[in-house]
């Protein structure tokens, strides 16, 4: 199994979300193999995107939450809620989420705590600085919760509003080892959490990652709001689970 999650940031809307979403969904229409295909679009788009997608195989999910599922937090918008709105993910701890809100591994914990308990899947990321951010993220989650956890490897120069471009594949795999260690240290033995790449992918380079039985998947920013990008690398996944053709 292949990942392709679609990271919308704030680069698509309800009315074009919808449209891209059709449009994608056309283009693979047919196909019984297909990766596990996951768009995140922002909170105000999901209700409609869940009436897209609703009789499809792709899945919805959300780009963040809150670690309270109700009360007096203005604002915020809780695990639970996303469930109910029929999210099946959540995007947690990605580096803009802590560079401009100022979020910590221990709110990361506490947002990861949350998520599970709702039965979400967490899509966990982690930077350059793998070892701290991914221990203090992960604190309290117990083995039986490691099923509904997946570790994205995002170094924060090589997402695409940076401009340095993607990572190299041998510093990914490198990287790929490290979080392998911790989650092998982290939960008493070696564990099965997806791992996958994000930072400038899109669709001329997704398959140099997704053909490496290492890399699980990847998770696409801005080159996922544009219709022959993400097919593209929903195309890449595929040839990547079947090497032998479509």
């Amino acid at each position: 199994m292949k990942y392709v999650i679609a990271n919308w940031k704030m680069y698509q809307g309800t009315r074009g979300g919808a449209a891209l979403v059709r449009a994608m969904l056309r283009a693979y229409r047919g196909k019984t193999d297909l990766p596990e295909v996951v768009v995140c679009p922002g909170f105000l788009a999901i209700g409609e995107l869940q009436k897209v997608l609703s009789r499809s195989r792709v899945k919805l999910g959300a780009q963040d939450a809150f670690w309270e599922d109700d009360g007096a937090h203005t604002g915020s918008v809780g695990p639970s809620m996303l469930k109910d709105a029929g999210c099946e993910y959540v995007i947690l701890g990605h580096s803009e989420r802590r560079a401009e809100f100022g979020e910590t591994n221990e709110m990361v914990s506490k947002k990861v705590g949350a998520a599970l308990r709702a039965s979400l899947r967490v899509v966990l990321c982690v930077g350059a600085d793998i070892e701290g951010p991914l221990r203090g993220s992960l604190e309290g989650v117990l083995r039986k919760d490691v099923g509904r956890l997946l570790v994205v490897y995002e170094p924060e120069g090589a997402i695409s509003s940076q401009g340095r471009g993607a990572e190299d594949l041998e510093k990914v795999l490198e990287a790929f080892a490290k979080i392998r260690a911790v989650l092998k240290d982290l939960f008493n033995g070696a564990v099965s959490v997806p791992l996958l790449y994000g930072g400038s992918v899109d669709g001329e380079n997704a398959y140099t990652y997704l053909r490496e039985d290492a890399i699980d998947g990847v998770l696409v920013g801005s080159a996922s709001v544009k219709i022959h990008h993400i097919t593209d690398i929903i195309g890449a996944a595929l040839r990547a689970m079947n090497p032998r053709g479509l």
